[in-house]
């Protein structure tokens, strides 16, 4: 029975890692590979050019990298959002609010959702993709909507690269041609929110953010907590 339970949870914590694209290697978690069962299907390979790499400069590090730890799933925003520490304490009391700080503990965490929607991608000028999660499908802007970074690239030497990068790709395939606007996706009556089987990513505090949460067209998110990056991200596909 011992036996039996120890390969179930070693089942279920490999299955968590290769999910997020994180792949156990020896006693170290290597981020520079992943499996492609990441993802619906594989996207075609694009070469990365200027308009795909990271611009901004605020905590440009953390923004893409990727923590080395082992993901906290969560089954909605609300559950994620509680376990958060508050925005007022990040930005009082520790380094997030100054712009060339490393991650700090409380940012120290991947996180995994799924079952989820998305409201809204807008296309930033530092080159991340700014999306819009939530919930429920309801198009009610009443229930907590979270932020998440489809992030720009670091230089192709980074560790992290390769992950972005396929990331990335992928969910730029999924939006085609739309994925060059500003708004890339709005939901509404015509356009429904997007159904996501999971997502996941490392945590970011973003106090540009703090008091005044971003939003776009009118869903707002709960907090200046983000997932940034996201590491791996898969669409709900209709069978």
């Amino acid at each position: 029975m011992k036996t039996e339970l120890k390969f179930l949870f070693l089942f279920l914590y490999a299955f968590l890692l290769i999910s997020c694209g994180i792949t156990p290697k020896g006693n170290s978690l290597d981020y520079g590979k992943e499996s492609s069962n990441n993802y619906a299907d594989t996207p075609k390979k694009r070469d990365p050019s200027l308009q795909d790499r990271f611009l901004g400069e605020i905590r440009a590090d953390v923004k893409t990298s990727i923590v080395n730890a082992i993901p906290d799933t969560f089954e909605s925003i609300k559950k994620l959002r509680n376990w958060l520490p508050d925005d007022e304490y990040m930005h009082k009391f520790t380094d997030a609010k100054h712009n060339n700080t490393p991650r700090t503990k409380e940012e120290n965490h991947n996180v995994y959702l799924y079952d989820l929607y998305i409201f809204g991608v807008k296309r930033e000028e530092d080159n991340d993709y700014h999306v819009i999660l939530g919930s429920s499908k309801s198009l009610e802007k009443d229930q907590l909507y979270f932020s998440a970074e489809i992030s720009g690239l670091p230089d192709s030497s980074s560790a992290f690269f390769l992950t972005l990068a396929k990331t990335r790709d992928y969910f730029i395939s999924h939006f085609g041609n739309d994925a060059n606007k500003d708004y890339v996706f709005v939901a509404s009556l015509q356009n429904p929110p997007i159904h996501l089987d999971y997502i996941c990513g490392s945590l970011f505090f973003d106090n540009h953010h703090y008091g005044g949460h971003s939003s776009v067209h009118g869903f707002k998110v709960c907090s200046a907590w983000e997932i940034h990056p996201v590491t791996a991200i898969r669409f709900h596909q209709k069978r």
